[in-house]
C-alpha cells in the first residue's frame, strides 16, 4: 500500500507518523499506575524512533526533539533536558573522533590496517572474523566506546582499499557493512567478558557487595562471561558473512592484489605518524588503566583522557622544521557533529523516561510474572530487559532492574542472581538502533550502514544473545555462582532470618 503512494504522499506520511503517535498517546489514558507525563514520554519516544527509522528528518535534527518537546509537554525544563547533550560520554566521543581524524590525516590507519590484514589473511570472511575477534578482546579491558574508536580507523582503511576502488560493486558494499557492523557489535559483546568490560557489570558487582555483602569474583565472572563472548562473536560473524552480507564472492586473489599494491605505495614512516601513534598509544593506555588512575585522581575520567589526547594533537608539531601541528581546526570540522546530537537525544530521552518514573513503572510491571514457573520468569525478564535496553542506556536499565529483580527473586524464594545476573548481561545487547549504544552511533555515522541494516541484523543477534546468555547461565553460571533454583542462599536472607 505504501508503494502505491506518490512521492509527496510518502514524504508527508513519514513526517506525520511521529506527531500522530504522540497525539494518540495524549488522547488515550495511560496504563494503570503510570503517570500521564510518563505516558507522553513514551509517545515522544515513538515519534523519535519512527523518524529515525524512516529518516523523515535528518537524524541529528530528530535528536533535538526532546529540547523542544520536553519543556512544552512539561516532562522536564530546558536546562534539565539540555544536560544530557553535554554528558561526559559525548566528550569521550569527541576526543576519540579527533584521534581517528589524526590517524586518517597522516595515513597511519592504512599502515596499521595492512599489518593486521597481513596477520589474519586476505580472505574476506577471515578478515571480518579477525576484526570481530580483535574488537571483542580489546573491549574486554577498556570501554566499549574507546574500543570502537580505536578499531574504526583501521576498519575504514581496509574498506577503503576495496570499496573506493569500485564503490558500486555490490560485494564490496556488503563487505563494508559486514566489517563495520562486526566491530560495532563486537565491542558490546566483548564488554560482557570481564567485570571492567562495561559499566553495567561494575554496577552489578557493586550492588551485590553493598546490598548483600556478596562479592562477585573477577575470575568467576570470566568463567561465564568469556564463553558468552566466544559464542556471541561466532553468532555475529555467522549472521554477517553467511546470512545478511555474504562476502564469499570477493576473490582472495583480488584482495591480495589490492593489498600488495597498497603496500608498495606506502612510504617510509614519517615523524608525524610516529607522533600520532604515541599520542594514541598513551591515550589508549590511559583508558586501559583508567580505574587505577581514577583511584588516585578521581577527577580524571575516560572523557578527560580523551580530550587531553585530542588537545595534544593540536599542539604537537608534525615535524621539527615547519612546526605545523598534527591537527588543525580545518581538520576538526570533519568531525561527525551530527552523531553527537543523535546520541545526546537518546540520552535526553533516557533521562526523561527516568525522571518521570517510567523506569519504575516498567519494573513494577514485571511483578505480574511472580505466579509463573521461575524458568519462564527468567525468559520473560530477559525479553523485557532487552526491550528496555533498546530504548534507554544499558547502565540505566541495569540500575533500575537489578535492585528490583533481586528483590523479586528473593520474594519468590529464589537466588537473586538467577534474575539479576542474566538481566545485567542482556542489558548490553542493544544491537538494533543507532542510539542503543555509543558503538552503534559511531559506526552509523560512517554512512556505510543504514538503520534498516542495523535493525535486521540486530534483531536476530539479540535473539542469539539471549539464547547464548541463558545457556551460559544454566550450563556454567549455576555451578560457578552456586545458584540452586528454588532456594534462597543464606547471604540473601534478611538478617533476622539468618542462622
Amino acid at each position: 500500500m505504501i508503494q502505491n503512494l506518490t512521492a509527496t504522499q510518502r514524504y508527508y506520511a513519514r513526517i506525520l507518523c511521529g506527531p500522530l503517535v504522540l497525539l494518540l498517546f495524549s488522547l488515550l489514558p495511560p496504563p494503570e499506575g503510570m503517570a500521564f507525563n510518563s505516558w507522553l514520554t513514551f509517545g515522544l519516544a515513538g515519534w523519535m524512533f519512527l523518524w529515525w527509522i524512516f529518516e523523515a528528518a535528518p537524524l541529528a535534527v530528530t535528536g533535538l526533539l526532546p529540547l523542544v518537546l520536553f519543556p512544552v509537554l512539561g516532562i522536564m525544563d530546558f536546562k534539565q533536558t539540555a544536560e544530557p547533550y553535554a554528558n561526559p560520554v559525548i566528550f569521550l566521543f569527541l576526543g576519540g573522533f579527533m584521534l581517528a581524524i589524526a590517524f586518517q590525516k597522516w595515513n597511519l590507519h592504512i599502515r596499521l590496517a595492512l599489518w593486521i590484514v597481513g596477520k589474519v589473511g586476505t580472505s574476506a570472511e577471515r578478515m571480518v572474523g579477525g576484526f570481530i575477534c580483535a574488537a571483542s578482546f580489546i573491549s574486554m579491558w577498556i570501554s566499549n566506546t574507546a574500543a570502537v574508536l580505536m578499531m574504526l580507523p583501521l576498519t575504514l582503511a581496509v574498506i577503503d582499499l576495496l570499496v573506493k576502488n569500485d564503490p558500486h560493486k555490490a560485494e564490496h558494499k556488503r563487505f563494508a557493512k559486514a566489517m563495520l557492523l562486526g566491530i560495532c557489535y563486537a565491542v558490546s559483546i566483548g564488554g560482557l567478558g570481564t567485570l571492567i568490560g562495561t559499566p553495567p557489570n561494575a554496577f552489578f558487582k557493586g550492588f551485590m557487595t553493598t546490598q548483600y555483602d556478596y562479592s562477585i569474583g573477577f575470575l568467576d565472572w570470566m568463567l561465564m562471561g568469556v564463553p558468552v563472548v566466544i559464542g556471541l562473536s561466532f553468532g555475529c560473524w555467522f549472521l554477517l558473512v553467511k546470512v545478511f552480507f555474504p562476502v564469499r564472492d570477493i576473490s582472495p586473489a583480488y584482495t591480495k592484489k589490492a593489498f600488495d599494491t597498497a603496500r608498495k605505495k606506502l612510504k617510509p614512516i614519517t615523524p608525524a605518524e610516529k607522533r600520532v601513534a604515541w599520542v594514541a598509544f598513551i591515550t589508549a593506555m590511559g583508558w586501559v588503566f583508567s580505574s587505577q588512575i581514577e583511584a588516585k585522581f578521581p577527577k580524571i575520567t575516560d572523557s578527560v583522557i580523551a580530550i587531553l589526547g585530542a588537545v595534544t594533537l593540536f599542539v604537537i608539531p608534525s615535524d621539527h622544521k615547519k612546526f605545523k601541528p598534527l591537527l588543525t581546526w580545518d581538520d576538526a570540522v570533519q568531525l561527525p557533529w551530527g552523531v553527537l546530537l543523535i546520541f545526546g537525544g537518546g540520552l535526553a530521552l533516557s533521562e526523561g523516561l527516568s525522571s518521570t518514573g517510567t523506569n519504575e513503572w516498567i519494573g513494577q510491571s514485571m511483578m505480574q510474572f511472580q505466579h509463573y514457573n521461575i524458568h519462564a520468569i527468567v525468559i520473560a525478564v530477559s525479553f523485557v530487559v532487552l526491550g528496555m535496553t533498546e530504548m534507554i542506556s544499558n547502565i540505566a536499565t541495569v540500575a533500575m532492574s537489578v535492585p528490583l529483580l533481586s528483590t523479586v527473586a528473593s520474594g519468590l524464594g529464589e537466588n537473586p542472581l538467577l534474575l539479576a545476573l542474566p538481566a545485567t548481561m542482556i542489558a548490553s545487547l542493544g544491537f538494533m538502533m543507532p542510539i542503543s549504544t555509543a558503538a552503534n552511533a559511531i559506526v552509523f555515522s560512517t554512512g556505510f550502514v543504514t538503520i534498516k541494516d542495523m535493525v535486521k541484523v540486530g534483531f536476530f543477534l539479540n535473539l542469539i544473545g539471549i539464547l547464548v546468555i541463558l545457556l551460559a547461565l544454566y550450563g556454567i553460571g549455576l555451578h560457578v555462582f552456586d545458584i540452586v533454583p528454588g532456594m534462597v542462599p543464606e547471604w540473601a536472607l534478611p538478617p533476622s532470618k539468618t542462622v
